[in-house]
């Protein structure tokens, strides 16, 4: 059950959404926090040196305060953004990360969102079987030559 929950696009849309709406609570509350994404999901703008690159694994803890929380926003693109500096000359870059490659929001340590669809491939949905009642009104419809003329071709 809990497998089908995870390749669902729909519980996927439903904890983009939820991330996305605790954020803004986030924001509008002054609040401070940190999140944890897959990488793949993220862009830095400059792109980071190769030596700091390297250091930057496939899980990571992106703490977004100070400055960084001064900066951060939401884009229409359900993507957060926020200014950060790296490594011991702390180097400037505008880091962006996918909402829906966040595994967690943290605040104080204490996890306080969890998305356990982050970074899930999901199912294509397919599409959907035409019920019994509507296989017969498409064929009423075409029961007509004249109404061949609205079908796509």
């Amino acid at each position: 059950m809990v497998t089908n929950l995870l390749y669902d696009t729909k519980f996927a849309t439903l904890m983009e959404n939820s991330a996305t709406e605790l954020i803004k609570y986030l924001f509008d509350k002054n609040i401070e926090f940190g999140v944890v994404c897959d990488t793949a999901g993220v862009s830095f703008d400059p792109v980071l040196p190769k030596d700091i690159m390297k250091n930057i694994k496939q899980i990571a803890l992106f703490v977004v305060s100070g400055y960084s929380f001064e900066s951060a926003y939401l884009s229409d693109e359900n993507t957060l953004y926020f200014e950060a500096g790296f490594g011991p000359q702390n180097f400037g870059s505008t880091v962006g990360i996918s909402i829906d490659k966040i595994a967690q929001i943290v605040v104080e340590d204490t996890p306080i969102f969890i998305n356990i669809s982050a970074g899930q491939k999901k199912k294509v949905q397919a599409p959907k079987e035409p019920t019994d009642s509507e296989s017969k009104s498409m064929e009423r419809l075409l029961s007509n030559p004249e109404n061949k003329r609205f079908l796509k071709k």
